[in-house]
């Protein structure tokens, strides 16, 4: 799956959020090597005025060394080398019962359970080996966070960010199993709205936000408009 850019909807919808709501500091999780979604959030934060700040966590050190040399025009970024989770907050144990089975699968219609089975394997794996993740280790709180990670993680993670958070953007939440039943269970939950989805783009991704959410000014989304128009001429919008 290619990662996250200005050139689809996810991308695009990701600088807009963040332009359009009052959202400084962000979790990514699951930067890969920095050429995605981090370049994204990056560039929006770069316009705001106040003080920013990205945390980006990357758990392959290959990747993040890359991670690192790609995000150095961005003095506000601080690239983290360690897994979201640990193993006693991971809980798609059971390949059969937790995923597979699960009525938050959605794999079934794109591969096959051997295939499913092998990734779900090595993730098990790679848990065992992690005591405790950067979720479990740190009380900070983000006014945003991007939930991209591990195939198996999702909903791990957000029951650790939920409430220390304002906004959630997911990725692989509909033709997957990483985020599904994340999208679900804000889709239910009163204290969160939609703001922006596809089924289509990826495997579908998702954009919630708090209700208690407030707006950026207008005169700043004013400020901001040259260089969001400017973005590969794809004049992405901010007052929508």
């Amino acid at each position: 799956m290619p990662e996250v850019t200005f050139e689809d909807c996810f991308g695009k919808a990701i600088f807009r959020t963040i332009c359009k709501y009052k959202i400084n500091s962000i979790l990514e999780i699951g930067a890969f090597n920095g050429d995605g979604s981090t370049q994204v959030i990056a560039r929006a934060l770069q316009r705001k005025k106040s003080s920013v700040s990205l945390t980006s966590l990357e758990h392959d050190p290959e990747r993040y060394r890359e991670l690192v040399n790609n995000t150095l025009e961005f003095p506000f970024v601080s690239a983290v080398n360690q897994s979201s989770i640990g193993k006693a907050s991971f809980t798609a144990r059971n390949f059969e019962i937790d995923v597979w089975n699960s009525h938050y699968n959605g794999l079934k219609s794109q591969y096959s359970e051997e295939q499913v089975k092998g990734w779900h394997q090595h993730d098990v794996q790679v848990m065992e080996s992690i005591s405790n993740g950067y979720l479990e280790e740190t009380n900070e709180r983000w006014d945003a966070v991007l939930i991209d990670g591990g195939e198996f993680c999702g909903w791990d993670e957000l029951r650790l960010v939920k409430e220390r958070t304002s906004c959630i953007m997911l990725d692989d939440a509909y033709k997957a199993f990483k985020t599904y039943r994340c999208r679900i269970d804000l889709s239910n939950d009163p204290d969160w709205v939609e703001i922006w989805s596809d089924a289509n783009v990826r495997n579908g991704a998702v954009i919630f936000v708090r209700k208690t959410l407030k707006k950026t000014s207008l005169m700043e989304r004013l400020y901001m408009g040259n260089f969001i128009y400017n973005i590969l001429n794809n004049k992405i919008s901010v007052f929508t």
